[in-house]
């Protein structure tokens, strides 16, 4: 009889349980929140096409640029 799950598979999904995750962190250390917390800040976001750099999703995923 095969083992449904091995100790290693185990092992790996709680670590993934339990490790800290992009939203677990504190947000003040994101560059992008700093820079809108800024007065006067004014971000420009103009989406062209797929796979540009303009976008919201590539200015938040690169921390803001």
């Amino acid at each position: 009889m095969e083992p449904l799950a091995t100790v290693a598979s185990l092992e790996r999904h709680l670590l993934r349980m339990v490790a800290k995750q992009w939203y677990d962190f504190e947000r003040s250390t994101f560059a992008y929140i700093k820079g809108l917390k800024q007065p006067g800040a004014k971000v420009r976001l103009n989406y062209n096409a797929d796979f540009d750099e303009n976008g919201l999703f590539y200015w938040i995923g690169t921390n803001g640029g």
